[in-house]
């Protein structure tokens, strides 16, 4: 009896973050409400409370979400490709194709730094990948200019980023961003 009251709840929650993702995609945090997302799936509010406390964890595991499906793609990406540089070209070439995708912008990239930040802490987990893939590239640099490159080069990510989310055309915006990403890199091969 506890496996299908498990399941049940467990789909009940795969519910709620599948329309809670396409709500804050579509509408931004501030203009979903509990409500909204309670009658969209067609449960009581309280449905919603069992699973999580308020909107903002809700909202929380939307971006938890997000980081998970689309730094796999960046994984994935990176590990097809033989050449290093040509590996951190890729993930970061899928990273900016999400953000050319309107609702991971408007998640990640508008609603996320502003309502997370200051509370939430600087996401490291890219930045080591990122440190992990220069090492083998940079033979006889220090692990501390390992580590400021990959700030460097995680920095320059999430202000492409930005300019891609709040572009009048993302995809232009997107093109642009792929030409100086491509100079950043030739930058740091010399």
């Amino acid at each position: 009896m506890a496996s299908r009251r498990d399941a049940q709840s467990a789909a009940t929650r795969r519910d709620i973050l599948k329309v809670a993702k396409a709500l804050f995609g579509d509408k931004g945090y501030h203009d979903t409400s509990i409500g909204d997302i309670a009658s969209r799936i067609g449960a009581a509010r309280s449905a919603l409370y069992y699973h999580f406390p308020n909107k903002l964890a809700i909202f929380r595991a939307v971006v938890a979400e997000y980081d998970e499906s689309v730094g796999q793609e960046i994984l994935e990406s990176s590990v097809a490709e033989k050449d290093g540089w040509k590996a951190l070209k890729a993930g970061a070439m899928r990273f900016l194709d999400a953000c050319e995708e309107p609702r991971y912008r408007r998640v990640m990239l508008v609603d996320a730094p502003v309502i997370l930040h200051p509370e939430e802490p600087e996401p490291r987990r890219s930045v080591m990948l990122t440190a992990e893939t220069l090492a083998p590239l940079l033979p006889g640099r220090k692990q501390a200019s390992s580590m400021a490159m990959a700030y460097s080069i995680v920095g320059v990510l999430q202000g492409l980023a930005q300019y891609i989310a709040h572009a009048e055309d993302p995809t232009a915006a997107r093109n642009s961003a792929n030409g100086v990403f491509g100079k950043v890199l030739e930058g740091l091969k010399n």
